[in-house]
């Protein structure tokens, strides 16, 4: 058996396979689960504490890694191990706009046309083409009824789904955002 120091946190522990016989270990088996591994473990780990120095931290994690070699085994410690924070995304308000989904860009271009013709004016749009389907995101509370009539015609008009309008965001292409909107692109 031999113990190696790799940093101030990490321990390589190369056992051969008299060393495993010795310890009644076997790699297929090898499991924190299993209370004679947990047992072998614990004693190699007071072992390879004491060759290094490094200290063994009774509420600290800790990482322990095996892989089988050709004569034997290694087995890689790394003293306290952080673990990744799960990144947590919150919703921090209810959507307030409209989303409107058009099949091609045809329906699409017609609507902005339409829009311009009646002189409608919309606040905070946004456009994206997302797959094969055009996405048109109006943040206000109250559409204008006959840009109301002028959306349904042409696409598929409901309340805006933060969620979505978030996937959108990153999977979609941006075509245009106009804090103030008449239905003319330039």
């Amino acid at each position: 058996m031999t113990v190696e120091q790799i940093d101030s946190s990490k321990v390589l522990i190369s056992l051969c396979n008299e060393d495993l016989t010795e310890y009644s270990l076997r790699f297929d088996t090898m499991s924190f689960n299993d209370p004679h591994s947990r047992r072998i473990l614990n004693k190699l780990l007071t072992i390879a504490c004491g060759k290094t120095g490094i200290k063994q931290e009774k509420d600290k994690s800790m990482l322990v890694e095996a892989m089988p070699h050709s004569n034997g085994c290694l087995i890689l410690l790394t003293m306290n191990h952080k673990k990744k924070k799960r990144t947590v995304y919150r919703i921090k308000k209810n959507s307030s706009g409209w989303c409107c989904r058009f099949k091609n860009a045809e329906d699409f271009l017609c609507s902005l046309e339409k829009l311009s013709e009646k002189k409608e004016t919309l606040y905070r749009v946004s456009a994206y083409l997302f797959g094969e389907s055009y996405y048109m995101f109006i943040e206000q509370s109250k559409l204008p009824e006959k840009a109301t009539e002028i959306l349904s015609e042409f696409g598929r008009l409901r309340k805006r789904e933060l969620l979505f309008s978030k996937r959108l965001s990153e999977g979609g292409k941006l075509l245009f955002f106009k804090p103030k909107f008449t239905g003319r692109l330039w």
